[in-house]
């Protein structure tokens, strides 16, 4: 899924519609034990979801590891 654009936009708008929708205050990202080789099309995730969230004040929290040098 963070390899296709498509998808990554698909799954950003859900999850926006969801967070307004509910009137959250904000929203964890927490995705568990991603290959080395998916971590820029996460960053690629998290900045597209960050920049919807933006425009309504939303606040966005990103779980990392702390003890993974690869973050």
């Amino acid at each position: 899924m963070l390899a296709s654009r498509q998808a990554r936009a698909t799954f950003a708008d859900d999850l926006y519609r969801y967070v307004i929708q509910g009137g959250f205050s904000g929203l964890v990202l927490d995705f568990e034990e991603l290959p080395a080789e998916a971590q820029a099309d996460y960053v690629s995730l998290v900045r597209e979801v960050a920049d919807m969230l933006k425009v309504y004040q939303v606040k966005l929290l990103v779980a990392a590891p702390a003890s993974d040098p690869a973050f």
